[in-house]
This record gives structure tokens, sequence and C-alpha cells, in this order.
């Protein structure tokens, strides 16, 4: 019976029925990102361990992404030492990320990519700078610190090389350290929502004050480490083209209208935390 010409078959049924789960319930896997770093321009550190160090950010980053199926990013170093990620992208559509590192500084090359990362989830419509950038920014920062913890875990038992597992625990230390600082926390007695009221403005005009965008961001991580796939809802922020008058209030509207309806608890955890109320401005039935 075994040699039987049905059960030569069963491999193939069995890939078929794979593939017809795959299409009707569109499963989707993280997306590809396809990193090229610039060769000979970054110290002592080797291209190809530099590249390694940004895969693994990627994926830590984006193993819950699935609204992206492909990226492309080309890497370069920054000539005026300021981390970017420029709105026009190259000649074959590939977005262009600029680093301030250079040497073997695994975790800052992981600590600015990961901030980049979230403006080539976010970017979209947006083209130039805009009032609410320093939500933004301070979303990068949540990227850093969110894949860094992630990374340290990962590094214990599957760095990208064996001798590297050591090394997890720099990328711990970093990290820590870095949400440790008094500067990322609110003052005594001061609630986020009296912080914000009092900082907005400045922040609208200048949204690269990295202290008060990294406050903001030690107050987001936990909502990300508790819902991963919340950098999933950040590839719907700027769907709707961001203006430089729109108020928070609006940005945050835009964005949880945009985003399907798996995302949206989630969105509204995130208006909450600035006592904000979003709208739904209509029923999309493509997002149910």
């Amino acid at each position: 019976m075994k040699n039987s010409p049905f059960y030569s078959l069963l491999p193939k049924l069995f890939f078929c029925v794979f593939l017809l789960f795959l299409t009707i319930f569109k499963v989707q896997a993280q997306p590809i990102v396809n990193i090229t770093v610039e060769p000979n321009v970054w110290g002592v550190a080797n291209t190809v361990d530099i590249q390694k160090v940004l895969e693994s950010a990627a994926t830590e980053l984006f193993s819950d992404v699935k609204a992206v199926s492909n990226i492309s990013i080309l890497v370069k170093p920054s000539k005026d030492g300021v981390p970017r990620t420029l709105f026009t992208k190259g000649p074959n559509g590939e977005f262009i990320v600029l680093l301030a590192t250079k040497d073997r500084y695994w975790s800052q090359y992981s600590y600015q990519f990961s901030h980049e990362l979230n403006h080539v989830l976010s970017m979209n419509k947006a083209d130039s700078q805009t009032a609410n950038q320093w939500f933004e920014e301070a979303l990068g920062e949540t990227a850093s610190m969110f894949a860094l913890r992630k990374m340290a875990i990962s590094w214990k038992t599957n760095a990208p090389y064996p001798n590297w597992n050591s090394y997890s625990a720099s990328l711990s230390q970093y990290v820590e350290d870095l949400i440790a600082k008094d500067e990322r926390k609110l003052p005594p007695n001061q609630t986020l929502v009296q912080w914000f009221t009092e900082n907005e403005k400045s922040m609208r005009i200048d949204p690269y004050q990295r202290q008060k965008d990294a406050l903001v961001a030690n107050q987001l991580l936990t909502y990300f480490e508790d819902y991963p796939a919340g950098w999933d809802a950040v590839t719907y922020i700027n769907q709707t083209k961001p203006t430089d008058g729109q108020t928070f209030q609006e940005y945050l509207e835009n964005w949880f209208n945009d985003a399907p309806e798996k995302h949206q608890d989630f969105i509204k955890k995130i208006a909450n935390l600035f006592e904000i109320k979003v709208n739904c401005h209509s029923i999309n039935l493509k997002k149910m």
C-alpha cells in the first residue's frame, strides 16, 4: 500500500494545502530587509560585521511587522555627525540611512539604526518636517530601546557569530543605562500630561530636543514591549499626508483611522497616555 501512487502524491498534496492556507489567511512573515553598507568608511570595523549587527536590529524590531514585505536600505556614514533617514530615496527606490558612528561600537550602531528604522516604517507620505515630528523622534528612541533589549536577549545564545554571544551583556548595559538616566524620567509629582502641556509648544517648534523625546520614549516603551505588533501599527503613520498646522490630536486621529481595526486599541492606549480621545472619521470596510 505504501508504494502506491497515492502515497507518493501526499507530500505535494500537503504542500498545496499549505499554500492554500497562506493565501486564504494572508499569513505573512516579517519583511525581507536588504541592507547594503557602504564599504571601507567605518574605521576599523569590517563592513560584513556591521551588516550583521544592523540585520540583527532589523530582525528584532520587525518581528511582528506584516504590513510591508520588502525593504531596501543603503547605509552610509553621516558627514555632519547627525544620524538621519533622508526623505529622498536612492536611484533604485532604496531608503538612505546615515549613521554617525564607526569602529566596533556595536551598541551604537544598533541604537542609531533602530531609531532610523522607525522612520523607514513611518515615512509614507511625509516629505518634510512637520509640527508633530517630535512624536516620530520619540518613537525612534523607543525603537532603539526596544531593539537593543531584544538583541541583548537573543545574542546570549544566537549572536551573529558564536564568539559574539558575550556581547549581549554590553548591549543590555548600554540600553539599561540609557533608560535609567534622570533626564528621561518625569519630574517628581508630575504626570506625563502635565509635563506635555508645558513642553508641547517647544517640541512642535524644535522636534529634535533629544532629552524631551527620550522622556516620552521611556513612557512609550512598555506599550510596545507588551504589544510588539505596535511596530506594524507604526507603518500606518503618515498614510494621510501630515500638515504643519495639524494638532497632535488630529495627527493621532489620522493614524487611528488609517490603521486596521486590529491595531486601533493599541493606538487608543497611546492617545490615552496624553489624555487624548481619538475619533473614528468613517468606517473603512477594507480594514474590518
